[in-house]
């Protein structure tokens, strides 16, 4: 049987249960308002973080255009300058085709051979597959002389020269019969090869 001491003791231990329970209640809430808190701090750094990220995504965007813009004028400044650079070059190369032109026109002489007619930049077009363009050609009786005016000498324009432009131009100009090949055009242009 339970006794009165028996049911005060039990009162008195379910009393001390619920203090335990409602200290840990009252921990748990405070856990779950600094949980609160927290989450809330973290809600708010996320909007900060959104609105420097949106911040951000706004500069580049400025940023890209302004540099397609940018792309897009040095694209024209660039090919501005290419236009003016070929110019020059094309200027450059006129000038010193001038120039050779009226030396070799006053003489009209090379290494000791005399020529009676020079003509200036020739174009011819027998087919789509076969053009020349001699920039100076001297005529005698029995020769010709073609002339490539460069700038600047490289060995392929020499290859060129000796194989494809003379091919061309005996298959050109056919009415024009070379009576002589003379082999020491064919030093000239070695010698001068540096």
């Amino acid at each position: 049987m339970v006794t009165k001491e028996d049911l005060a003791q039990a009162i008195l231990e379910i009393k001390e249960l619920q203090k335990d329970t409602a200290q840990r209640f009252q921990e748990t809430d405070t856990r779950f308002q600094e949980t609160d808190t927290r989450f809330k701090e973290t809600s708010e750094q996320f909007k900060e973080t959104d609105k420097e990220f949106q911040k951000t995504k706004e500069l580049i965007e400025q940023n890209y255009i302004k540099s397609q813009k940018s792309m897009e004028e040095l694209k024209t400044f660039s090919k501005n300058l290419s236009i003016n650079i070929d110019g020059i070059s094309r200027t450059q190369g006129e000038i010193t085709e001038d120039y050779f032109y009226n030396i070799l026109n006053r003489d009209k002489s090379v290494a000791g051979l005399k020529f009676d007619n020079i003509e200036r930049i020739l174009y011819q077009y027998a087919r789509h597959d076969l053009k020349g363009e001699y920039d100076i050609i001297m005529f005698n009786g029995n020769s010709v002389l073609i002339v490539e005016i460069k700038n600047k000498i490289r060995n392929k324009d020499i290859d060129n020269l000796k194989t494809k432009q003379i091919a061309n131009f005996r298959e050109l100009f056919q009415t024009i019969k070379i009576l002589k090949y003379m082999e020491q055009w064919q030093d000239l242009l070695s010698k001068m090869s540096w």
